[in-house]
């Protein structure tokens, strides 16, 4: 199996055991509805999918009434359950800019305090090659603007 252009990616897995992080699930549950989930180096003007196991019922119930508090100037991200499976948490993410994130989602409203907080770091769309948890995919790339094409390329196609 061959990776196209739009696949090409590097996973990394944190070893260190004093870390409650698990770099495989991404993700680090803090409390019954609090979740945290890591995507990892991402590329700018790149889409990120990333199915999240673990996650609390309770936080996966929450979800519809879940909205963004603060952060993400720099990642925009979407939030759902995963349609084949809605005991898992999907994070969809387009890195718009270069610079660290941290996006908190939050359900002030409920009876118990949800919470989803969405970590990464995002790079420049020419500064070498993402790093990236081993559930998190890269799904698609904006179109290189016109005025860095090389005459002889041609724009990919999502």
């Amino acid at each position: 199996h061959s990776a196209g252009p739009m696949e090409r990616h590097a996973h990394f897995v944190e070893d260190n055991a004093g870390d409650r992080h698990d770099a495989a699930a991404a993700q680090q549950q803090q409390a019954e509805t609090a979740f945290e989930v890591r995507l990892g180096l991402l590329k700018e003007r790149h889409t990120y999918c990333a199915d999240v196991a673990g996650a609390p019922a309770a936080l996966l119930e929450a979800l519809p009434r879940l909205s963004q508090l603060r952060g993400a100037c720099a990642l925009e991200v979407r939030l759902a359950a995963c349609p084949s499976d809605p005991a898992v948490l999907r994070v969809m993410a387009h890195a718009l800019q270069e610079g660290p994130v941290r996006a908190v989602f939050a359900d002030e409203g409920g009876s118990a305090a949800a919470a989803v907080v969405v970590l990464a770091r995002v790079m420049g769309f020419n500064k070498g090659t993402p790093m990236l948890h081993e559930n998190v995919h890269c799904v698609g790339a904006d179109p290189t603007p016109d005025s860095e094409l090389d005459t002889e390329t041609e724009t990919p196609t999502l």
